[in-house]
């Protein structure tokens, strides 16, 4: 099992950082930040992915508990690594 980033390291280092209305919301993983400054991986979640009637919604990853995003990086993670990190 691979061990979980310190998402809010990788987001101090990242030379880039962008608002949260540039997001992608293809359901492609990103670090995100809240206003408090707490930083997790998040995904939109949207379509076949909610329950009947939900609204699309910024979510952990792992927990798919509303994230209110302020601003992103790039998910440094393969699709294969994320997986991997919630086996």
């Amino acid at each position: 099992m691979m061990s979980r980033p310190d998402y809010a390291e990788l987001f101090r280092a990242s030379p880039v950082v962008h608002p949260a209305f540039t997001a992608p919301r293809d359901g492609a993983a990103i670090v995100g930040r809240d206003a408090y400054g707490r930083c997790d991986l998040i995904r939109w979640r949207t379509g076949a992915d909610l329950e009947e009637g939900s609204e699309p919604y910024w979510a952990r990853y792992d927990t798919d508990e509303e994230f209110e995003l302020v601003a992103w990086i790039p998910s440094p993670l393969t699709a294969e690594q994320i997986l991997e990190m919630y086996e």
